[in-house]
């Protein structure tokens, strides 16, 4: 296989500022040392192992609120997170992101199109901020989708650095593919066999999981830089290094996604995203679509009559009374049925089995 080009580095070439605010400190050793230095993360510097292109190196994206008790405005602007990230407000002694002016002076609007406020993360909301960005250029995510900008044409792949430096000209799944990664089936990663060298793990281990390196005998990710420029980032925030994959680390990595915004998997516990509370759950698709709007457990589910009622299926199809675990939503009686949309355009308005039937 060709020898692997480390193209995905310039994803971020436009937050040289945060270099230039913090460079030259060592990453810290051990499994969890992200944890404990979310807010003064080196600059990036994976080991020069392939032929690279030469590019400003930049920090990862970190949570939008620096975790110091008792600052104030004037204290927040001064912070790193502020210039970064956009947490420039002091709210209850922390530094947070309030407005979109927030995120349109920070360093992730200019390089990931990040430049709206929601829900105390600075994230994507208009194609013109994706195009205007860095990571348009560099990875051809040019359009907003879960707000986050993606590819979403060939023309953006082929005019993007990804393309040019890297081959990676197709579009599958909001990223940029190359060769028989652009056939792969939704979802699915090929996970190469006989891993002997990085190059093995070069195409859809790297591009969708950031798994770049061979490590033991597998590709694993061991590179913040691989992660913030792979499709775990983007999709269920994968975008640091940690114990050979790329993972959450903090909550604002999980409110962009769509894992967050559909499900309300928005906060980084245990490196994987979660629900934590039941404003998670009301914010989310799942509750607007199926009423999934109370946290049970650690999953969203459907608790109350009032929110089958209020929910898109109800309307669609029938589903307005809460049935239990096991059928969530679902019709109440046949007068739910012959309410639906449903039964108006398919004749579905008899209740059988606790669904709407012809």
């Amino acid at each position: 296989m060709p020898k692997r080009v480390v193209a995905p580095s310039v994803v971020l070439a436009a937050l040289v500022t945060l270099v230039a605010c913090h460079t030259g400190s060592p990453r810290p050793a051990g499994e969890n040392a992200h944890r404990d230095r979310v807010h003064a993360r080196p600059a990036i510097r994976p080991e020069p192992r392939h032929t690279e292109v030469t590019v400003p190196r930049a920090e990862a994206p970190s949570a939008p609120r620096a975790e110091a008790p008792g600052m104030s405005d004037a204290e927040c602007a001064r912070e790193p997170a502020c210039e970064r990230y956009g947490a420039c407000r002091a709210v209850d002694g922390a530094c947070v992101v309030l407005g979109d002016d927030d995120c349109k002076r920070a360093a992730v609007c200019a390089a990931l199109g990040l430049c709206r406020a929601d829900r105390g993360a600075c994230v994507a909301r208009a194609d013109e901020d994706c195009r205007a960005s860095a990571v348009c250029r560099a990875s051809g995510r040019c359009r907003v989708e879960h707000a986050r900008c993606v590819a979403r044409s060939v023309e953006d792949c082929r005019a993007s650095a990804h393309c040019k430096v890297g081959k990676r000209c197709g579009v599958l799944r909001g990223s940029c593919c190359a060769g028989d990664e652009c056939d792969d089936s939704p979802g699915v990663t090929m996970v190469p066999l006989g891993v002997t060298s990085d190059a093995d793990c070069a195409g859809a281990p790297c591009a969708a999981s950031g798994a770049c390196r061979e490590l033991r005998g597998r590709c694993m990710a061991d590179s913040d830089e691989d992660c913030l420029a792979s499709d775990a980032c983007f999709s269920r925030g994968g975008c640091f290094a940690e114990g050979g994959a790329c993972v959450p680390l903090v909550d604002a990595q999980c409110a962009p996604t769509s894992g967050c915004l559909d499900h309300g998997k928005c906060h980084a516990v245990d490196r994987t995203c979660v629900s934590l509370t039941d404003a998670d759950c009301e914010a989310s698709t799942w509750c607007k679509e199926f009423g999934r709007c109370t946290l049970v457990g650690a999953s969203c589910q459907a608790a109350t009559d009032a929110a089958c009622r209020a929910s898109t299926s109800c309307l669609e199809r029938g589903d307005c009374t809460f049935q239990g675990a096991t059928y969530g939503c679902a019709p109440g009686s046949a007068t739910d049925c012959a309410a639906s949309t449903s039964c108006k355009r398919e004749k579905r308005c008899a209740l059988r089995d606790h669904r709407c039937r012809r």
